[in-house]
């Protein structure tokens, strides 16, 4: 009966392919014990948890030269890229220096030069953060075709009433440059 089993005939098969799948299996189950999340398992963690309700969201605007940028109407990597520097750009703001605790947490200090080079590359310093303003309008430069004078981006409020969002009054401006 235990001769008709796959992992019984993999065995008598292939030693050296049972030895890899029983090391992958493994070491899945030590990721899934410590909490580690890797592919192809992550997608459960991503969204195995229910989501909360929230009574207020926010949506982020972005000014260039007095004018509200539809970013959405540009390339989908252009736009990530908006939108996630933009965030990051918020939480340096905010005093959470997000990546050099994320790079500590999970691997301390850089020790070896090619630790060193990652961490350069991931981990922006203060005169990167500093820059930021002057990237961005290059960026937005490049990637909108039209010349930046000045940049705004302000993050609005909004709360749920009756199934639609209707603006709090509240927003806090994120970036106000100027050339």
């Amino acid at each position: 009966m235990t001769d008709k089993l796959y992992i019984v005939k993999l065995w008598n098969t292939s030693k050296w392919l049972f030895a890899g799948i029983l090391i992958f299996v493994t070491g899945q189950a030590f990721f899934t014990y410590k909490g580690i999340l890797n592919f192809p398992f992550f997608p459960f963690e991503m969204y195995g948890h229910p989501a909360s309700p929230t009574n207020e969201v926010s949506q982020t605007e972005i000014y260039i030269n007095n004018q509200l940028l539809n970013y959405t109407s540009l390339p989908d990597w252009t736009e990530g890229t908006l939108v996630n520097t933009v965030r990051f750009y918020e939480k340096y703001q905010a005093g959470n220096i997000w990546a050099d605790k994320a790079w500590h947490d999970r691997f301390g200090t850089p020790h070896t030069e090619f630790q060193k080079l990652i961490y350069s590359r991931l981990v922006p310093s203060e005169e990167q953060m500093s820059t930021y303003p002057e990237w961005l309008s290059g960026y937005i430069e490049e990637a909108a075709n039209t010349p930046v004078d000045s940049i705004r981006i302000l993050k609005k409020y909004y709360q749920y009433d009756n199934q639609r969002l209707v603006p709090t009054g509240k927003e806090t401006v994120l970036l106000d440059y100027r050339r």
